[in-house]
């Protein structure tokens, strides 16, 4: 996947992500920090972090977190709240996310760090993929788009049906990530699915990418990304 940019995004679709913390607060040494990366830092940009609870947590000091792991987690980004945070990129992860970060026995301690500085970038080499919602069936069609790289914003999405190779259905935003049409006839499987970014307009296609015989809750994984 394209490097996800360090300014704030309209977060339509998911995205996932890689994380290192760092510095004040932190569960990386600057020493550690280049070790583990053994590549540009260009790649890496920073924000902030908290998780569910409380974003002042227990304070900071400027040594590293004891109750760290220096390991990375990969996350998935599926909402936004603009205007929430200070930081011009600031993810509120989950008390999971945290934990994955934490020594074995020591996620709640981390949990209370308060503003964590991290570094993060996106996960690369992941196809789009489309995991069909359960309410789908042949009449309506909707699904959440994952691992979207390039803008990481979606700015619409078409659907066409076996053998229509000049009708492009449009789809809606129902919420997040997910997109939905609501037919109201038959849709003849296999569907392509073309994905247009929202800020520099690329345009892709995922051809076939939801089989005949397709089913609700299934995920289906295309050959594409914007990078392609």
């Amino acid at each position: 996947m394209a490097l996800a940019r360090s300014h704030s995004w309209s977060i339509l679709t998911l995205l996932a992500l890689s994380f290192l913390l760092i510095n004040t607060g932190s569960c990386f040494k600057r020493k550690l920090f280049y070790n583990v990366l053994n590549e540009s830092q260009s790649t890496w940009s920073p924000a902030g972090a908290t998780w569910y609870g409380s974003a002042n947590g227990a304070g900071s000091n400027a040594s590293v977190n004891p109750a760290c792991s220096e390991q990375l987690v990969t996350v998935v980004i599926t909402d936004e709240c603009p205007g929430c945070a200070s930081e011009s990129v600031h993810f509120d992860l989950s008390g999971t996310a945290f934990g994955a970060m934490a020594l074995p026995g020591q996620a709640h301690q981390l949990r209370n760090a308060g503003v964590l500085e991290i570094q993060y970038q996106s996960y690369p080499d992941k196809k789009i993929t489309f995991q069909v919602d359960t309410g789908s069936n042949p009449y309506y069609f909707a699904a959440l788009i994952k691992y979207v790289d390039g803008d990481g914003v979606l700015g619409s999405v078409e659907l066409k049906q076996a053998g229509d190779s000049d009708s492009w259905l449009p789809l809606q935003q129902s919420w997040g990530a997910v997109w939905k049409l609501d037919a109201g006839f038959a849709l003849q499987a296999p569907f392509s699915i073309r994905l247009t970014g929202l800020d520099f307009g690329n345009t892709i296609v995922a051809n076939n990418v939801i089989p005949d015989g397709w089913k609700p809750g299934e995920t289906y994984t295309s050959d594409v990304t914007f990078a392609t």
